[in-house]
């Protein structure tokens, strides 16, 4: 019986590191998406890199209207 117990709980340890693990990657990319994008396209702007940094920007805007669900804040 404790070594179902252990085997139990063993189990549940590693389903809790899993859950944190996509629960952080999902919070690491949206923190990239609201801040670190705009940075790389400000760097790429003044590294004077414009022609990359223009279909990017619109890509950036027609996912984030997409996002939006059609609604304007």
């Amino acid at each position: 019986m404790i070594t179902l117990f252990t085997i139990g709980v063993i189990f549940l340890v590693f389903e809790m590191i899993a859950l944190a693990l996509r629960a952080t990657w999902g919070l690491m990319k949206a923190v990239f998406w609201v801040l670190g994008l705009p940075f790389v396209l400000m760097a790429m702007l003044l590294g004077g890199l414009l022609h990359l940094a223009m279909p990017l920007l619109v890509i950036g805007l027609i996912i984030g209207l997409f996002s939006l669900g059609g609604k304007h804040a």
